[in-house]
């Protein structure tokens, strides 16, 4: 039945009939805004934008009287379209209509799977399904469609069965008296054992196609032996069970590096004695801080350090911006701002244009640090932490940066520098006596972090298509979907049908020099290794694409947008030594292999024939460009193949390759 039955159903035909539906469509026209305002006020974000990078090109080819006449007719025409959306036919609010529409939503939603991980958000739902009212000119109650959307990103699930194995050996020593020809008796044993063997069946999930990305599950067996005896009785039960492989995107938490996770994330041990000024200068504000909020002063300086370069970038030196803290709509903040350049995750690393929060002196900035997380809800999980390491963990799961690897880089500058020394309790815990432990950060319930698994969008293109949305319709809603997403995980990676539309790689195109302007690393972390930004494929097992063998892909593969047929460098993630340069045989067509000293080395693969800018025995330094990004050797399209030894064993990028963002 659909909304409007609903709503209409116990009502008499004939007037009042009319009546209920009349007031049915005043109301919907409140609810179809709610839904599709954010929309709205992308497109107009978007024509500006559009306009800004047709400036330069408009005042060359026609004159600067020209570009103002094209400025008026597309910022009224811009505005006309928001008003008219806004103001006119959509008419006022009904929370009760968005309430019962939202419910709507939700209800399809969680009928495409039990699994909350790979259900289609809702957001992505009903950003395609307002795109579709507006672009129809729908305004019937009925006209919501989320069964069609979501059902259409439903993922497939493969199952497969598993068995657990229980294997009891019991022995049991039995006596016995014989009588001697003498009289006398004597005691013999003997023992006897049984066996038995219990199964249990069940079914577990190894592949999954979820709406943005496809996921092979893989499972290992562990046995574990335990002994119990009872009078005479002894027994050995062997329990053999099926467990889920740790995903390699989940940065680690046992230290293996057996090509199954990255040392970058492995728990901290013992405590680090590097010192540096900083510290001298800011710690006595953080302790401040952390008395007044309760917010651990490790985890302020840690952060202090991260965001704010050691106090060396222009938004800390200047401004007193030591936190990343933008200043964005409705967010409360009447202070100065200032726009400048930094670097989000987004499947790979971009340059944005952000506006900042501005300070008159270093106590106001810090201030304002403990401020933005005692008074954001999503900082809550944060703040019932003691433990700062765990502390780290949760801003990472609470989006306060971009960076996949937030919470690591933290947590090692917090042991390298000994940071809890400057806690309140001294970073011993109070419950076992002893300094807090480092917690590996796992990622919370339905979080997707990138790298897991490959992206893959063809579910989301076949409905993008079905809608026959052009390329300016999927860059709307690529933009409300963006400004909903604070993981900036849902359109990672993205290499589907309409990539010019979504993609965020920066026009380059061929480079003739040496070098790549890149911002600037802190020591030990590595550049984005090229100026493509699309992860296309993570580390850990996967089938290989060209001869679909289930192996370890021991790095990742980053590409540009599908359709984009421009020359992309690839550069060198940090400064050291070349010690390979050419073609080989070993599937990695053309490569070069870098060595970082302290059993550091990278390795690019597949560069395009005759590209290589460098050679054996150079030296080089983090943003020189080493060739351009080929097909060459094992490959099925163009795209950079980038790993990450360490002593010798393959460790996931994702934890090295790192940049400052917020």
């Amino acid at each position: 039945m659909s909304m409007l039955d609903d709503l209409a159903s116990g009502n008499a035909l004939g007037a009042a009939g009319k009546k209920v539906k009349d007031k049915l469509k005043s109301t919907l026209k409140a609810a179809i805004k709610k839904l599709v305002k954010k929309l709205v006020k992308q497109l107009f974000k978007l024509l500006l934008k559009l306009l800004a990078k047709a400036a330069a090109a408009l005042i060359a080819s026609f004159g600067l009287p020209t570009l103002l006449g094209l400025v008026v007719v597309f910022i009224v025409g811009g505005a006309l379209i928001y008003v008219s959306f806004t103001f006119g036919w959509l008419g006022a609010d009904s929370s009760k209509t968005a309430s019962e529409l939202s419910a709507a939503y939700t209800r399809a939603i969680e009928r495409t799977t039990d699994l909350p991980e790979y259900r289609p958000p809702m957001i992505v739902v009903q950003a395609i399904d307002n795109m579709r009212l507006t672009k129809e000119g729908m305004v019937n109650v009925t006209d919501i469609d989320p069964e069609a959307v979501a059902s259409a990103l439903k993922p497939d699930l493969t199952y497969k069965n598993f068995i657990n194995t229980t294997t009891t050996v019991t022995t049991t020593t039995h006596e016995t008296e014989t009588i001697n020809e003498d009289g006398t008796t004597s005691t013999s044993a003997y023992t006897t054992s049984s066996t038995s063997v219990s199964h249990t069946n069940f079914s577990l999930l190894v592949k999954a196609h979820a709406w943005n990305r496809l996921e092979d599950i893989l499972y290992h067996q562990v046995t574990t032996v335990t002994n119990s005896s009872s009078g005479d009785s002894s027994s050995v039960i062997t329990t053999t069970v099926w467990e889920r492989d740790p995903e390699a995107c989940n940065f680690g938490g046992s230290g293996d590096t057996s090509g199954g996770g990255s040392p970058a994330a492995a728990p901290l041990t013992g405590i680090g004695n590097s010192t540096n000024p900083f510290f001298i200068s800011y710690s006595p504000g953080a302790i401040e801080e952390s008395r007044k909020s309760g917010i651990p002063a490790s985890v302020i300086l840690a952060q202090a350090v991260q965001e704010g370069g050691w106090g060396n970038s222009e938004l800390t030196s200047k401004y007193f911006n030591f936190f990343g803290i933008k200043a964005q709509a409705g967010d409360g903040w009447t202070g100065p701002t200032v726009n400048m350049g930094t670097s989000e995750y987004q499947g790979g690393w971009t340059l944005i244009i952000a506006r900042f929060r501005v300070y008159g002196n270093a106590r106001e900035g810090f201030a304002d640090h403990s401020k933005f997380l005692l008074e954001n809800g999503r900082y809550k999980t944060a703040l019932s932490k003691k433990n700062p390491y765990e502390f780290a963990n949760e801003l990472q799961k609470a989006s306060y940066a971009t960076d996949p690897g937030y919470a690591t880089a933290l947590k090692n500058i917090m042991h390298q520098y000994n940071l809890l020394q400057y806690d309140l309790d001294g970073g011993i815990d109070a419950v076992t006596g002893k300094p807090y432990e480092d917690v590996a950060y796992v990622p919370g319930p339905g979080s997707m972090i990138v790298g897991c698994g490959t992206p893959d969008f063809t579910k989301f293109d076949a409905l993008l298509h079905k809608y026959n949305f052009s390329s300016d319709d999927v860059m709307i809603i690529s933009e409300g979907i963006k400004e909903n997403d604070p993981s900036h995980s849902f359109l990672a990676g993205y290499n589907g049908d309409f990539g010019n539309a979504l993609s965020e790689t920066p026009l380059v195109g061929s480079i003739n020099g040496d070098y790549v302007e890149s911002i600037p690393v802190q020591a030990g972390q590595m550049l984005w290794p090229t100026t493509a930004q699309n992860l296309t494929s993570g580390f850990g097992m996967r089938v290989n694409p060209t001869n679909h063998v289930l192996k370890l892909h021991k790095g990742i593969d980053i590409a540009p947008s599908n359709f984009d047929y421009r020359e992309y460098p690839n550069i060198a993630a940090m400064d050291g030594l070349v010690v390979a340069a050419g073609y080989t045989e070993d599937g990695y067509g053309f490569k070069v292999i870098i060595d970082h000293g302290s059993g550091l080395e990278t390795l690019y693969g597949h560069m395009k024939a005759g590209s290589l800018k460098v050679s054996i025995g150079q030296k080089v330094k983090a943003g020189t460009v080493l060739g351009i990004m080929g097909a060459t050797g094992d490959v099925t399209a163009r795209h950079l193949h980038f790993e990450v030894h360490y002593n010798g064993r393959p460790a996931n990028p994702i934890g090295y390759v790192h940049r400052e963002a917020s």
